[in-house]
């Protein structure tokens, strides 16, 4: 019962921090129009895509913590993680410099520098399961940013600025908690840590590029098709509805990852060492998917007449939001083969068949937006959703040796 309630409480703040933070692009969005709203694209793929840069130090931190009984592994893992985070700062800015606008890298760059330590401050409090601090820190986020979002952003470089100053603000909440945690687990930083850095980190990155590959698997799904939009569209007004539809789908796909984000170790754990537990995952994660996935078909027209009727300049949204989240949910869907092969020590077999997968959707939606004129980032969601939900069902049977 104390998991249930804590995870309850834990979900139900984290949900109110997820609507604050919809409402936030919903209100910016309807400021600035469709056209000037599309200019967060670039903004929104190089903070989802430079998140990759830590190289899942944070997962192997998590797998570390919930499969290993070594008190040492967990402390070097902690030290080297945060050692990382100082450097792979320095890349981000500099990727910032070379490949965003003038007016914004600075905002941006810093945003996933502000991410990186919340990572790494938030995977500490989640294992040593201070799940309210991560609720308070969230939260002081998710106020901050949408106060500055209603009556100070007018723009879409101040829209980033918001986000900035609430990240930092937030992580002072985070570095309060965390550093009492860091104490206590004895991890001291000095040079001969520095020098024995290379040695001890290999490890990590081993499990932790693993982990990785499989979340750019996910966020490849979750992205590819904004790319291909921006490639081929010059229409400004058709991307701002785009990615707005985006925006929503992705705040119920937070939703909706939030038990999983509170039970992963669990799960873990779990996992590794019960078959039964296995194939349970895999019973009620497909049919949990199919249900949401069949709900949100049916409620979503009504959701979107409201939606149109307060932010008619965004008309055509209805033919996207409903697709964006169908979409978001059968991405979810690819949870249930990564929990399956990270149990079973098998995460290079899902991620050589998904890889596999991956070259096919982008040769057949780079092709069909090529070829198709009309309507065609419709068909990009059609043949992505079809694509998904063929391509999970054949993984599941090929891994089912897995199960037992």
């Amino acid at each position: 019962m104390g998991h249930v309630k804590n995870s309850l409480i834990f979900s139900l703040l984290r949900y109110l921090e997820y609507g604050l933070v919809a409402f936030s692009y919903i209100i910016v969005a309807k400021k600035v129009g469709p056209a000037e709203y599309s200019k967060t694209i670039p903004g929104f793929l190089f903070i989802t895509y430079s998140q990759y840069l830590m190289l899942g130090l944070n997962q192997a931190l998590i797998k570390a913590y919930s499969t290993e009984d070594n008190e040492e592994i967990r402390r070097v893992y902690m030290r080297n993680t945060l050692y990382y985070i100082f450097l792979v700062s320095i890349l981000v800015v500099l990727a910032g410099i070379a490949l965003l606008p003038s007016e914004m890298f600075v905002y941006i760059s810093l945003i996933s520098v502000m991410i990186y330590f919340r990572g790494v401050f938030q995977t500490l409090l989640r294992l040593e399961d201070k799940i309210l601090g991560i609720n308070i820190s969230n939260l002081a986020f998710s106020l901050t940013y949408f106060v500055l979002v209603f009556f100070y952003t007018d723009s879409i470089p101040y829209f980033f600025a918001a986000w900035l100053i609430s990240l930092v603000f937030a992580n002072f909440f985070n570095a309060f908690q965390a550093f009492p945690i860091i104490n206590r687990l004895g991890i001291s930083f000095n040079l001969s840590n520095i020098r024995d850095l290379r040695n001890t980190i290999l490890p990590q990155i081993k499990s932790g590029v693993k982990m990785t590959l499989i979340g750019l698997i996910t966020t490849f799904f979750l992205t590819y098709d904004r790319f291909i939009l921006n490639h081929f569209s010059t229409d400004h007004i058709l991307k701002g509805n785009y990615q707005l539809a985006d925006n929503i789908a992705g705040a119920l796909y937070l939703l909706l990852t939030t038990i999983l984000f509170y039970y992963y170790p669990i799960i873990l754990n779990k996992g590794s060492k019960s078959a039964e537990f296995r194939v349970k995952v895999v019973k009620y994660g497909s049919v949990g998917v199919v249900l949401v996935s069949l709900a949100i078909i049916a409620i979503g027209p009504f959701f979107i007449s409201m939606l149109v009727h307060f932010f008619p300049s965004y008309e055509n949204i209805s033919e996207f939001l409903i697709w964006q989240a169908v979409l978001k949910i059968n991405i979810l869907g690819l949870g249930i083969g990564s929990i399956i092969s990270i149990t079973s020590n098998k995460e290079f077999f899902f991620i050589k068949f998904w890889l596999v997968i991956v070259t096919l959707v982008m040769a057949i939606l780079y092709l069909t937006a090529s070829l198709v004129k009309k309507n065609f980032p419709l068909h990009l969601l059609y043949l992505e959703i079809m694509m998904l939900i063929v391509s999970n069902a054949v993984f599941l049977f090929i891994s089912k040796r897995s199960l037992r």
